[in-house]
């Protein structure tokens, strides 16, 4: 039960800042659209939507790393320092990714999936 209220809190707490990220350079529209899918995800809380959360949080990582690379090239031109910078969008990144991974445990626990969200073994008669 810990693990799953900490795998939502990470969760949530990637969603949020790619969803600031989103709202800054993308519009309100487009932001409150991406939370809006990744909180009905988290709702259902099946496999699928697990799925759809997990891609959209692979998405967001790869805009973090598509971000940072935009910016170092763009500080780079400009002769400015970067290096703060790419460690704070590449902790974001990690972050983002780790929530990723972390995802799956946001599957809602039902008679059909045991705690780590796995369908549950079968017994010795072949019965789940």
């Amino acid at each position: 039960m810990a693990k799953r209220i900490i795998a939502h809190i990470i969760v949530v707490l990637a969603l949020l800042v790619f969803g600031a990220h989103v709202m800054r350079n993308y519009g309100i529209p487009v932001a409150v659209s991406t939370l809006v899918i990744a909180a009905a995800t988290l709702v259902v809380g099946n496999r699928i939507a697990v799925t759809v959360l997990q891609l959209l949080l692979l998405a967001a990582t790869v805009e973090w790393l598509r971000t940072a690379l935009t910016l170092v090239h763009e500080r780079q031109q400009e002769g400015e320092e970067f290096m703060r910078m790419l460690i704070i969008l590449g902790s974001v990144g990690a972050f983002t990714l780790l929530a990723t991974g972390m995802a799956r445990w946001c599957i809602r626990e039902t008679p059909a999936t045991s705690s780590d969200g796995s369908a549950p073994a079968s017994d010795q008669n072949g019965h789940k």
